[in-house]
């Protein structure tokens, strides 16, 4: 699994794109837009997101938006869910074809939510890192396997925690810049480049192990008759 860090960038981030995007939001200025990119499947946790929501609500401080990138069965329960937790905090953007469309996206948005606590891996979480938006995910399932303390913001998947750590990612810029600088730094070692060249490298191991496997069989069995039974030395 990898990432295409040439158009997960960010590079890519743009004052005029991020206003379009508050624009579409209905926020301001001031507001912190908050991303999820997936389908809208139950499997996906995505229940943690609106208790989530109703706790951000209540922080008087800050505005905190909601964008939906992608679609699925659960769309419509998950917006009439919203809607009545959070009227008007939340846009749902529907499935987004294009690459690049998406990569600016990531790359204008202020923190990328992970709710699912039993992902496999996570691609979308890596994209994140690689256009350096900070990462608030579950602290365990397969994106630990590539995103921890040093790169991203862990929590417990409960709305109370996952809140809580929201708001903590977003406190110290210097933190917040070292981290980004860090996650980018791990999607860079798991781009498509390196893990094409760490699957050929394990294909090269397997085949080595195997011829050699088959070179130390060779010698009993040219010690054998045509017959099958062991010749006569």
């Amino acid at each position: 699994m990898g990432v295409d860090c040439k158009v997960f960038n960010p590079d890519r981030r743009s004052p005029e794109l991020r206003q379009r995007f508050l624009a579409r939001a209905v926020g301001q200025t001031h507001s912190i837009l908050l991303l999820y990119a997936g389908r809208l499947a139950r499997e996906k946790g995505l229940g943690l997101l609106v208790e989530t929501m109703k706790r951000l609500r209540r922080d008087l401080a800050r505005d905190y938006r909601l964008l939906f990138a992608g679609d699925g069965g659960l769309r419509l329960e998950l917006q009439a869910e919203f809607d009545r937790q959070v009227p008007g905090r939340v846009l749902f953007l529907g499935h987004i074809e294009s690459r690049d469309e998406l990569a600016e996206l990531f790359a204008n948005c202020d923190l990328f939510l992970h709710p699912n606590a039993r992902e496999p891996f996570g691609i979308a979480p890596l994209e994140a890192m690689a256009s350096r938006l900070p990462l608030v995910a579950p602290n365990r399932g397969g994106v630990t396997t590539y995103a921890n303390s040093e790169n991203a913001w862990l929590s417990e998947p409960q709305s109370s925690t996952f809140a809580f750590t929201v708001r903590s990612a977003l406190a110290d810029p210097k933190i917040l810049r070292r981290k980004t600088l860090k996650a980018r730094q791990t999607a860079l070692e798991h781009s498509w480049e390196c893990v094409t060249e760490q699957l050929f490298e394990l294909y090269d191991r397997l085949h080595f192990q195997q011829r050699m496997a088959q070179d130390s069989y060779l010698p009993s069995k040219l010690l054998r008759s045509p017959s099958g039974l062991p010749s006569s030395p």
